[in-house]
């Protein structure tokens, strides 16, 4: 059963979950799957927006397609004054590669994830963040990220049809023009907002719009529309666990993936190098206890592949902005 704080009831979960890889989905479309009218699938929307349940809507853009590589920095930090604080979050706000940003609990304070051209522009990344922030970082690990599996949130709702995209690394890249980047970069600061307001800041006709957008989705491009979720509101934790598998075959990894792939609290798998262990997984629980029974079930279907493992709590999603230009 979907677990439901006070804050909501179930129709503001189907919203939740219909819009989830679709959040530009009609009105009138919502209204069929949830089985409310336009008018109250609106106000659900307006109000959990009011009450910050949604944070906001991003297109979930597929940047190594674009030719870009998708890197992370964790960071552990001294304790920060008030001024210290604000010149990071203004860091985060600005930096135009950095498109992903969380503070954490546990060993690291925050994650950054950036979209870089190449393992060099990284390097400068991560030169400049020790120039301007060297004095308050105890500690960071960097990784290049090879696929992120993105999920659909199956604990939102009871039958929720499950969604996958493999954010991964590409053999061959394409370009997009002017007109396609002005349309992403709007998309990717309000993913639900109109054809006209888009064609406004991006100076070209509605229709444009809409062509542009059906064949940004078609090339996979654009791989769906989600919202920005507070978990806290809704009463859940989120969690990333670092997993360190024992030397296996290709076979048994495998039937690892396709539990996690098939289990409702599990929103991403992440495969990387030179990552703090050799599998990332992040998850969506109802409490800690509900955390550590889902890691003494894994073990206990896995006792010869999980070695051992090491987690964190995201606390709050300081950034998302999936447009890689800049």
């Amino acid at each position: 059963m979907t677990f439901m704080p006070a804050l909501l009831d179930k129709k503001d979960y189907r919203i939740l979950a219909a819009l989830d890889f679709d959040a530009r989905m009609p009105l009138s479309e919502l209204a069929k799957k949830t089985g409310l009218s336009k008018q109250a699938a609106d106000y659900r929307i307006k109000s959990m927006l009011k009450h910050d349940v949604i944070e906001g809507f991003y297109p979930l853009i597929n940047s190594p397609l674009l030719g870009y590589i998708y890197c992370r920095t964790f960071l552990q930090l001294k304790s920060l004054t008030p001024q210290q604080e604000q010149e990071l979050r203004k860091y985060i706000l600005t930096n135009k590669r950095l498109f992903w940003a969380f503070s954490l609990g546990g060993t690291y304070d925050y994650l950054f994830v950036y979209w870089v051209r190449s393992l060099s522009e990284f390097e400068d990344v991560n030169f400049e963040l020790a120039e301007k922030f060297g004095h308050i970082i105890m500690n960071s690990t960097q990784n290049v990220i090879t696929n992120v599996i993105h999920m659909s949130h199956k604990c939102l709702a009871d039958k929720t049809e499950p969604v996958r995209f493999d954010l991964c690394e590409q053999r061959k890249t394409i370009d997009l023009d002017e007109t396609d980047r002005k349309i992403l970069s709007s998309l990717a600061l309000d993913a639900r907002q109109s054809l006209v307001e888009i064609s406004k800041k991006c100076n070209v006709a509605p229709k444009v719009v809409a062509y542009r957008i059906k064949k940004l989705e078609a090339g996979k491009v654009i791989a769906g529309y989600r919202p920005i979720i507070n978990y806290e509101k809704i009463g859940l934790t989120y969690f990333k666990v670092f997993l360190n598998i024992s030397q296996c075959s290709h076979k048994e990894f495998s039937k690892l993936q396709s539990h996690l792939l098939s289990h409702p609290k599990v929103i991403y798998l992440v495969h990387g190098i030179s990552m703090p262990a050799d599998f990332d997984i992040e998850l969506l629980a109802e409490s800690s206890t509900d955390f550590f029974d889902f890691m003494k079930e894994l073990k206990n279907i896995f006792p010869s592949l999980i070695t051992d493992y090491q987690y964190l709590i995201y606390t709050k999603t300081l950034k998302v902005n999936y447009a890689p230009f800049y």
